[in-house]
Order: C-alpha cells, then sequence, then structure tokens
C-alpha cells in the first residue's frame, strides 16, 4: 500500500541548515521565514531566511535562496540589514523578490528582561527591497523607504504598464511594541508602487478596512497582476489562550477568533465576497486554494475574457465546532473559489479533532511518494 493511501510521514532530513542559509544557535539561530514562493512559469522555489546577530554570529543579515525546478540550490545572496528583524514572508515577480525589512524586531537580550523577544520598534528603519532573482551581491537590491508597519504575510507582488512593482500584502500599524505577537493588532490589505527608475516608494494605501490574516491566491498567479486572494477575517480577539496563565514573554496574551472567509478584490479594493462561519464553529487554519483539475496558467498578458478564470478552483479550510469551551468535532471545508459566499460545497467530518492552528498546505495526491 502507497504511503498516500495510509498518511504515515517520514523525516527525509533532519536538522537541515539549508547549505548554511540557518546558522546553528541554540539561543539567538537563524531562521527560514515561514513562507516561500514557487514561480509557476519556472518552477522555480524562492525563500528568505535570517539570522538576527546573536552573539558570534556578526551583523543582522537575510538570505535570499533560489532553487531550480529540479530542487537544486542555484543562487544565494546574504543581504546585510540594519536591525535583527523577524522576516516571515516575501512576494515574487518574474524577475525580482520583495524582501520586508520592517521593524519587527528580535533581540535575545530581552529574554533575560523577562520580556518577549519579538517586538515593534517604530523608530527602526522600515523598507522594501526589490531583490533580482539571481543576485549575486547585496549591492543589487534596491531600497525603498515606506512607512513604519508590520507585514507578516505577503499577498502579491507584479510589474505594472509602467515597469513599476505593485506589492500587495496585510499591513498592521502596533500601538505599542508589545502589540502584535505578544498582544493583538489587526492587519488590513495595504498596497505599495514601488518605482525603480526613481528609487521611490510612489503610492501606499489600503485596499480595505476589513480586518484580515492568512491571505492565499491561485499558485497560477504569483507574480502575475491577480484580481483575488483569499483570508480570514475576525469579529473579536483577546482572553487568555485555551486556559492557561500567560507568561510575559512566553506565549501571545490575547487569542483572535477568524469566523469569516473573505475574497479580498486586489484590484477593485474591498471585499468582493465573505461567508460567516455559524457561531458554534471557528476556522483552525488559513485558507488553501487549490487549482480544478487540469487548470494551467494562463499565457503571458492573458484576462479573463481570454478564458482564463483565475477563480476557477477551490478554498480548502480546516474548522472545529466548539461546545463549553472545548473542540468536539473537526471538518475539512470546501468552498467553490468562485462562490465563496455560498457556503461550503463539501463538510468531510474528520477522524481526530484539530486544535487552533495557523498555516496550512495542499499536497496532490500524486505527488505523495
Amino acid at each position: 500500500m502507497r504511503v498516500s493511501q495510509t498518511g504515515e510521514l517520514s523525516t527525509l532530513k533532519a536538522l537541515s541548515d539549508l547549505d548554511g542559509a540557518i546558522p546553528f544557535d541554540p539561543l539567538t539561530g537563524g531562521a527560514l521565514g515561514a513562507h516561500s514562493r514557487v514561480d509557476p512559469g519556472t518552477g522555480e522555489k524562492i525563500a528568505i531566511s535570517y539570522a538576527t546577530g546573536g552573539p558570534g554570529q556578526g551583523p543582522p543579515t537575510a538570505r535570499h535562496d533560489v532553487w531550480d525546478a529540479g530542487g537544486r540550490l542555484s543562487h544565494s545572496v546574504t543581504v546585510p540589514l540594519p536591525a535583527p528583524i523577524m522576516i516571515h514572508d516575501l512576494a515574487i515577480t518574474p524577475s525580482h523578490s520583495v524582501l520586508f525589512d520592517l521593524p519587527l524586531t528580535v533581540r535575545i537580550e530581552k529574554a533575560f528582561l523577562d520580556r518577549f523577544l519579538v517586538e515593534y520598534e517604530k523608530d527602526t528603519p522600515a523598507r522594501l527591497g526589490l531583490v533580482p532573482r539571481h543576485a549575486s551581491s547585496p549591492d543589487q537590491v534596491q531600497w525603498f523607504d515606506v512607512d513604519a508597519g508590520v507585514v507578516l504575510h505577503a499577498c502579491n507582488a507584479y510589474h505594472d504598464e509602467q515597469g513599476r512593482v505593485v506589492v500587495q500584502a496585510f499591513r498592521a500599524v502596533p500601538a505599542d511594541p508589545s502589540a502584535y505577537i505578544a498582544k493583538f493588532t489587526p492587519a488590513f490589505p495595504y498596497q505599495w508602487i514601488l518605482d525603480p527608475a526613481s528609487g521611490r516608494c510612489v503610492e501606499e494605501r489600503y485596499l480595505s478596512d476589513t480586518p484580515c490574516e492568512f491571505p492565499n491566491m491561485n499558485p497560477h498567479m504569483h507574480g502575475r497582476k491577480a484580481a483575488y486572494c483569499y483570508a480570514l477575517s475576525l469579529s473579536s480577539a483577546g482572553g487568555v489562550i485555551d486556559g492557561q496563565p500567560v507568561s510575559p514573554y512566553k506565549m501571545p496574551a490575547e487569542s483572535p477568533r477568524f469566523d469569516s472567509l473573505v475574497k479580498v478584490h486586489l484590484q477593485q479594493d474591498g471585499i468582493a465576497e465573505q461567508y460567516q462561519i455559524p457561531s458554534n464553529r471557528l476556522f483552525v487554519s488559513e485558507p488553501i486554494f487549490v487549482p480544478r483539475v487540469g487548470s494551467k496558467p494562463p499565457a503571458e498578458g492573458a484576462k479573463e475574457d481570454d478564458g482564463y478564470k483565475e477563480d476557477d478552483g477551490y478554498v480548502l479550510l480546516l474548522a472545529s465546532d466548539v461546545e463549553d469551551g472545548k473542540t468536539v468535532r473537526s471538518s475539512l471545508l470546501v468552498f467553490d473559489a468562485a462562490r465563496v459566499s455560498g457556503g461550503p460545497v463539501a463538510d468531510v467530518e474528520l477522524p481526530t479533532r484539530i486544535p487552533f492552528g495557523l498555516h496550512s498546505e495542499f499536497v496532490p495526491f500524486d505527488a505523495l511518494a
């Protein structure tokens, strides 16, 4: 019987440092960003890792890595940073990556002061960097000063008709140093337009006033001008997580309640569709877009009226039913991506309960070994 039919998993390689991208240190270490991107045109995978510059590590840095379609590391460049920031995500265009150098810092010395290591330092420089896909020197990175804020999750980036780079992500502006990780600050869909010719960010603005997190989009559209991304929105935040006492630095003090799936319109601003989950249910993972079987990336420059439908696929979400504060049932919910407001087209009860989580991934059956 194939492993894909039994659900068994095995570790292929443990304690990988990605060929030196992540220096080992039990306290400060380096870290791999939580998200990578695959170019739908070339099959290349792009990722960011970072080192916070702890004792014996030298200055803070980020490393930009590219793997070819065969999984071989093909290009790397290490970029010095002015502060020890946490980098969670990136965005890509067909020729560049967007590096978020924003003032969410990681300072190991705060642990000795009984403070959370990750804090918002609004006076630290805030920049977006354009990294050429196959850069070999940090001097090739072009930096753009932007307003201070925090980005954990990016939606997309693409080149517009004027050769500028449009960057779309979910941005938050914490009220005080601890008000993002240790506390909760909502993020909102946001857009920057970077002009390489002038070296300036020529526009910054919100795309919606609906608080959102965990964006996901049709993977065929990464780096292209996309109409939609799918995300979770929330109606409330607060309360001790899982009834456990809160340490000043070991875990967050507030837990947001994500209770609606939203389809964000990236080109017309605002929310195209929204589905509100019943009050006895909670979403416990991010949405995942799965293209319909047989769907392929559009030809370069193709538009929806050329026959390609960007929302031709499904959105998957894990959800749990809650009674008296306890999870009693978990399900996989399947939404038609073109009509998310109509609710799930399939509700598959799972054999085990799923606790509240964060990220998800979908792997096609044939890709399981």
